[in-house]
């Protein structure tokens, strides 16, 4: 057969369309068949959160379950605490999922996306009505392999779709509760006494502002750092959990006074049982006497005015506060209770001997450090917070104190950087090598002693004089 120009053409075109015919079917294999998807679409559409009764987060063994009551949603899984309206706003609008793209109607490829029923990576969240009837949900897989988004369905759906964005939902109490227990600044607390045993202890602003521990005994000087850390607690105090078990409120060994620049008093009593730290919380407002001189006159100073609106508000705010508290226990972070929970003998030491002119006047000195950092300090590896960190240092701080202290071993088992090996040493060095704060607190040293925790943008570092 004598195949034509124009026969060429006819099957050219044949050829393209069964090329074309073929990629649709193919594609449709792929997506689990043609549709009227649309990318960008919502993935939960008609949603109105008024019908909503409850909703459950569940990944793996961990869950959380909101509720909600006339006051508002609250978290049924941990004792009905209440939740934070701003969070769980923001809650519903994550739940506004656009889709990207559409992988397949395929209920047997869920497992490889990481959304099917039985895989416990998976996040399912759940919105339920009055009943306890499921209205609708979603299920969290695996990230998509190029992009942002992860593997996304509607619960008892097939569909699988591939989210625009990130989408993640946690089922962590605190990510859906206002986490802050004392909403004060560190400027505004001027008192703070601490009673354990029956003894107490006071730190206190003087008329320019500064912070001081009072009655500090005869021979002995105050650890300004651990003076200062105790207003740092209180104005980031925050919680983890509420306990279920209240009686640790009744086992409480310290007793934690605190008055603001608005005669506001906020108590709080810290506990400790097992490793576990807990608080729990009261206020009192500014007294009568303090009300009744309430008085600006004209041509008075604005910030008169400004604290008088305060000690009202502070006389308004201490029902509430108890309101919201005093059913409450809350299970705090270790290294807060560690800040707040200081006897006197924690916020003072030895007056040190004076150091020598000689000394002080030293070109070059010779010493170790150990050095603990923080996600974000330089050069660090480290994934730890700062807090964390901190608490860490204190803690080898304590050790490399005690008497009879191996400086080298805790130095090459804790300190980070090259020196960690070397038990620490940094050899001789002159006042310009290293950071300012790192040489003022080597120059203060005398041979053979042990700084207290000296701050750089490299860590916590604690400082050892060999020479």
């Amino acid at each position: 057969m004598v195949l034509t120009d124009k026969k060429l053409s006819i099957l050219g075109v044949l050829a393209g369309v069964l090329l074309v015919t073929a990629l649709i079917v193919y594609s449709g294999i792929l997506s689990g068949g043609s549709d009227d998807f649309t990318s960008g679409s919502l993935l939960i559409q008609g949603l109105d959160p008024k019908i909503v009764s409850e909703i459950s987060i569940t990944q793996g063994e961990d869950s959380l379950l909101l509720h909600r009551t006339d006051a508002g949603f609250v978290v049924k899984s941990s004792q009905s605490y209440p939740a934070a309206s701003d969070k769980v706003n923001a809650l519903f609008i994550t739940l506004d999922i656009r889709c990207g793209a559409k992988i397949t109607d395929n209920k047997d490829k869920h497992k490889d996306l990481g959304v099917a029923d039985a895989d416990k990576s998976a996040t399912v969240v759940k919105l339920l009505d009055k009943d306890g009837k499921t209205l609708t949900g979603v299920v969290v897989g695996g990230q998509v392999s190029r992009g942002a988004g992860a593997y996304i369905r509607v619960v008892d759906q097939d569909a699988v779709y591939a989210s625009e964005k990130t989408v993640r939902f946690s089922t962590s109490m605190s990510d859906y509760v206002k986490t802050e227990l004392l909403e004060i600044e560190k400027d505004d607390v001027m008192e703070v006494a601490i009673t354990q045993k029956d003894v107490t202890c006071t730190v206190a602003r003087d008329a320019a502002g500064a912070i001081f521990l009072k009655d500090i005994p005869a021979g002995k000087q105050a650890k300004q750092s651990e003076v200062e850390a105790l207003f740092d607690a209180l104005s980031s105090l925050t919680f983890d959990d509420i306990a279920t078990d209240a009686k640790v409120a009744v086992e409480a060994d310290t007793m934690f006074v605190c008055k603001t620049k608005a005669h506001a008093t906020y108590i709080v009593k810290v506990s400790k049982k097992d490793d576990k730290h807990y608080v729990t919380l009261a206020c009192g407002g500014p007294s009568e006497e303090v009300l009744k001189s309430l008085n600006v006159q004209p041509g008075d100073p604005d910030s008169k005015l400004k604290l008088n609106n305060a000690i009202l508000m502070a006389r308004d705010n201490a029902p509430i506060f108890n309101k919201n508290h005093s059913n409450w226990v809350y299970e705090i972070p270790s290294w807060t209770a560690d800040k707040m929970r200081k006897s006197l003998v924690d916020l003072t030491e030895d007056i040190p001997e004076p150091i020598s002119a000689a000394d002080a006047n030293l070109e070059k000195v010779t010493a170790s450090h150990i050095l603990i950092g923080y996600k974000g300090s330089m050069r660090s590896e480290a994934t730890r917070t700062k807090a964390e960190a901190e608490k860490l240092a204190t803690d080898i701080l304590a050790q490399a104190k005690a008497p009879g202290a191996d400086f080298a071993a805790l130095a090459m088992k804790h300190s980070e950087g090259p020196s960690g090996k070397t038990g620490g040493s940094l050899g001789e060095f002159d006042k310009n090598t290293m950071h300012p704060n790192f040489t003022a607190g080597t120059w203060k040293l005398k041979v053979g002693g042990v700084s207290d925790l000296v701050e750089t943008p490299f860590g916590f570092h604690i400082i050892k004089r060999t020479k």
